[in-house]
């Protein structure tokens, strides 16, 4: 509904996730990818959403890469989210207390495997945010081909993080 009634739209949404009770990280909202920046409108969206969540913002059209929208984001300790789509990044900003990362492919969208230099420079961004106290939610999708299982593994294991 690009971003409009939230106090409607969401309060059903946020009932039922409920049930994920600790389990639930961070809400991932994407918008879509023509649609330009509505400060505005994000604003109200933040303000409607209930305290407690902890919620990330991919835009993916570039017209809400501005300081009005980082700030929206940031008075409201939500996160906007970094990706690398097809070797194009997003701002590497910061909004909250987590960060949100979605890599979603180096060869295309969605298609391709992260080498070593790419994801050693990855690691070596979470190692710092993680130095900074914040939380951080890296999520994979570059599963055309099913590289998104071994990628992430590939990044848990320069991290140094032992495996569940």
């Amino acid at each position: 509904k690009k971003l409009k009634d939230p106090e409607v739209s969401s309060a059903r949404f946020f009932e039922v996730i409920a049930a994920l009770g600790q389990k639930l990280g961070a809400i991932l909202f994407q918008l879509p990818p023509r649609w330009r920046a509505d400060a505005e409108r994000l604003r109200a969206f933040l303000e409607a959403l209930p305290a407690g969540h902890r919620a990330a913002f991919e835009f993916r059209d570039e017209s809400w890469f501005t300081d009005e929208v980082l700030a929206a984001l940031s008075d409201h300790g939500a996160a906007f989210c970094i990706y690398d789509l097809a070797g194009r990044c997003s701002p590497l900003e910061v909004t909250g207390d987590f960060v949100y990362l979605r890599l979603h492919g180096p060869g295309g969208p969605y298609s391709g495997s992260y080498d070593d230099r790419a994801l050693g420079a990855w690691a070596e961004r979470i190692a710092g945010w993680q130095a900074e106290g914040r939380d951080v939610f890296a999520y994979f999708d570059n599963d055309e081909t099913g590289y998104a299982v071994i990628d992430a593994l590939r990044l848990i294991e320069r991290l140094g993080v032992s495996r569940p």
